[in-house]
This record gives structure tokens, C-alpha cells and sequence, in this order.
């Protein structure tokens, strides 16, 4: 992406790239993902909406950015990756790999996506509504202005 968009501005072209970075999103991504582990696969609760990402997307093409990390979470582990990536790798260590797995079984023969689509999986949500939560880090970035104005008093 770096390669990229260094070439895009050797070109003069009006293309600006955004790494669009999110945390863990309720999508059916761990129902339709070949493993090997014996059960289904999950995220890191908690988890967020998918329109999340929408919205992430219209605001960077609307307002370029370099970067943008979906979820109050993704920014929490960005920040602590910049302030000591070695606290990071400790914590990951502890929660990450237990934390990525279901109790569901699932075998490597079970349907997966990994060379074409699955016919009737078109939802947008995945299973774990129960665990979505709203992020507030995504709406002051989104209503920087509105939210300045909360905050000043006006």
C-alpha cells in the first residue's frame, strides 16, 4: 500500500489511499473460514456492528486519511502497540490464542470459502450480535465537530 501510494504521488494523480483497519467486526467471517483447529474459530470480543466499517469508508473518502482503525479497541491496541509493543505481545500471549476459539466443533472437511463463495451465506451479520457494542472513539471521529462543540459548551 506504501509502495503504492508513493507512486500515485509521483504520478500527480488525484487518488488517495486508506488503510481501513478494523478491529473485530460481526461478520459471518468465522463461519465461512477454513480451520484446521477442531472448532469454530471466533474473534476477541468485543465485537462491532459491520456498518461500522460502511461508515469508515464514506468518511475516508470524504476526508482522507492514511489510516483509519475501526472500533475503540483497534485504537486502544494501536496506541499500546506504539507506547510498548513488548506489553502488547504480553497481553496477546495471554488472551490471544484461547480467545480465538469457540467450543463448536467444526472439522476441516465442513464447507468454507477459502476457493468460492457459500451459497446461502449472504447475511451481513455474523453470530454474535450479543456481543456487538457501539464505539464512541468511531462517532467523535466522525463528529469531531459536533463533538468539540459538546465539549467547549456551545
Amino acid at each position: 500500500m506504501e509502495a503504492l501510494r508513493v507512486e500515485l504521488e509521483h504520478e500527480a494523480a488525484n487518488i488517495n489511499l486508506t488503510s481501513i483497519k478494523p478491529a473485530v467486526i460481526n461478520t459471518p467471517f468465522y463461519n465461512h473460514a477454513r480451520t484446521k483447529i477442531g472448532v469454530k474459530p471466533t474473534g476477541i470480543p468485543p465485537y462491532y456492528a459491520p456498518g461500522l466499517v460502511t461508515k469508515a469508508i464514506l468518511q475516508a473518502a470524504e476526508y482522507p486519511t492514511r489510516d483509519y482503525i475501526v472500533g475503540d479497541v483497534g485504537r486502544l491496541l494501536d496506541l499500546t502497540q506504539r507506547l510498548s509493543p513488548s506489553l502488547l505481545d504480553f497481553a496477546l500471549e495471554q488472551i490471544g490464542f484461547r480467545g480465538q476459539h469457540t467450543d463448536d466443533p467444526k472439522t476441516p472437511q465442513e464447507p468454507d470459502n477459502l476457493f468460492a463463495p457459500m451459497m446461502g451465506y449472504e447475511q451481513v451479520n455474523g453470530d454474535f450480535n450479543q456481543l456487538t457494542v457501539p464505539s464512541l472513539s468511531d462517532w467523535l471521529v466522525r463528529n469531531f465537530t459536533a463533538a468539540m462543540g459538546v465539549l467547549s459548551g456551545r
